[in-house]
């Protein structure tokens, strides 16, 4: 098996010099192969931020403002980072506010993608077994 797995890596690497050779002797790279690295420090700031919304979002939450809870939540994810809180808190101020649907979207989002276990037993709390 290891055997057959690196002679179909060789056969694809292959393929790609064979492929992009003609592109690559032009002098013109193919936009899908310029990568642009992200700056550390605005990823960091990023970071900082979205936990800091989180951070508002739960608090919000714990204090039974859940429009507020959601407004941080939902403005935390905007550098793309999401997690297990994130979906938890979103789906639990949501089902305060009437919004099941909503709820069940998120908490079963939440478990699936993101492992929140949390996430599965609060369901299961909330709607019953899946």
């Amino acid at each position: 098996m290891n055997q057959q797995f690196k002679f179909l890596t060789n056969i694809f690497y292959f393929g790609c010099i064979i492929l992009l050779f003609p592109l690559l002797s032009t002098g013109q790279i193919p936009s899908i192969l310029i990568f642009k690295a992200s700056d550390p420090g605005r990823t960091q700031h990023q970071f900082s931020y979205s936990e800091e919304l989180m951070r508002k979002g739960i608090e919000a939450f714990n204090s039974g403002d859940y429009k507020k809870s959601i407004y941080f939540i939902r403005n935390s994810r905007k550098g793309s980072i999401y997690s297990a809180s994130y979906f938890y808190y979103y789906g639990l101020a949501s089902y305060h506010l009437g919004k099941t649907g909503d709820a069940k979207k998120l908490l079963k989002t939440g478990f699936r993608r993101y492992g929140c276990w949390e996430c599965n037993e609060k369901y299961d709390e909330l709607f019953g077994k899946k």
